[in-house]
């Protein structure tokens, strides 16, 4: 499975393991696992809480999605420009995009 290297929020993720509402439980467990073998985790740390608090005076965010963003802020080195953020959240979407990332929808 070739992924793009890109903040994927967990909205992404999801849909991309469950293709039906049939899809067996152990089929898409395989699939997170591959996922998690390859992906880079962002640690909550002070920073990250900061930036979240931060963010949620800038954009109409719920405290989770602000904590996205702001992983997907860290893992970038706060330079979003011509990275991809995937996400199926409109909201936090739309947050990321002004924020500067390219948005991917699943």
């Amino acid at each position: 499975m070739s992924l793009p290297h890109a903040f994927w929020d967990s909205s992404a993720l999801v849909p991309l393991c469950l293709t039906q509402s049939a899809t067996e439980k152990a089929e898409a467990e395989a699939c997170l696992q591959a996922l998690a073998d390859r992906w880079r985790e962002v640690l909550p740390s002070d920073a990250v809480r900061d930036q979240a608090q931060a963010l949620l005076g800038l954009y109409p965010l719920r405290a989770a999605d602000s904590l996205q963003l702001a992983a997907a802020l860290a893992w970038c080195r706060n330079r979003p420009t011509g990275r991809t953020f995937l996400c199926a959240d409109t909201r936090l979407a739309e947050a990321a995009a002004a924020a500067g990332f390219t948005i991917l929808r699943p």
